[in-house]
């Protein structure tokens, strides 16, 4: 939501755009219209830029996540911002990322999802519905009843991740229809889309 970043091939990661929340992930809260340096992240291997908050993993498949935290979207106990990277509790060996609105997930070298953030309609996959301000989880979730996962993506309050064999499983609001499972009733836990070929 008005800014991006992308990781270089040396492994650093690069931001610009908007910054009020510290999401740009350079220590400060000013915007930029050029690309700033994030520290601490030499060895980045994915970057993901979410509402007003970013995630990165670095050497081991750690997940970093930097910019607002009210919504417990960094993932590192608190719902505390902050303008430079934060590691995500209990995230290691992780294959892919994703950041969302208010939530971001990982797929980690097992084939396993985890989630963390806003929960408001499920979109963690834990089969509840939650809010870190009322008293919901502040660290990663595993996703339930998900395993083979290779990819995730986020949206504004849902989930999907791809699952061996080419299946695609999603999460979380269901308004419009997406979760593609024929329906339009919200799931905290994956739902298959159906009808893919």
């Amino acid at each position: 939501s008005g800014h991006v970043c992308v990781r270089l091939r040396s492994g650093k990661v690069g931001c610009w755009g908007r910054n009020g929340s510290g999401q740009l992930g350079n220590g400060t809260t000013v915007d930029s219209t050029t690309p700033v340096p994030v520290p601490f992240l030499e060895g980045a291997t994915a970057v993901s830029a979410g509402g007003t908050h970013s995630c990165a993993l670095v050497s081991g498949g750690v997940a970093r996540c930097w910019g607002e935290n009210g919504g417990a979207q960094l993932g590192d106990g608190t719902t505390v911002d902050s303008s430079t990277p934060r590691t995500v509790a209990g995230i290691t060996n992780a294959t892919a990322l994703s950041a969302g609105w208010v939530h971001s997930c990982v797929v980690l070298a097992g084939g396993e999802a985890r989630c963390w953030g806003n929960n408001w309609d499920g979109q963690l996959g834990n089969g509840t519905v939650s809010s870190p301000l009322g008293g919901g989880p502040v660290v990663p979730v595993a996703v339930s009843g998900l395993g083979g996962a290779t990819a995730v993506t986020t949206g504004l309050a849902h989930s999907c991740a791809l699952v061996a064999g080419g299946q695609v499983r999603c999460w979380g609001t269901n308004g419009f229809g997406l979760l593609g499972d024929g329906t339009t009733t919200s799931s905290p836990a994956p739902a298959d889309v159906v009808g893919l070929v």
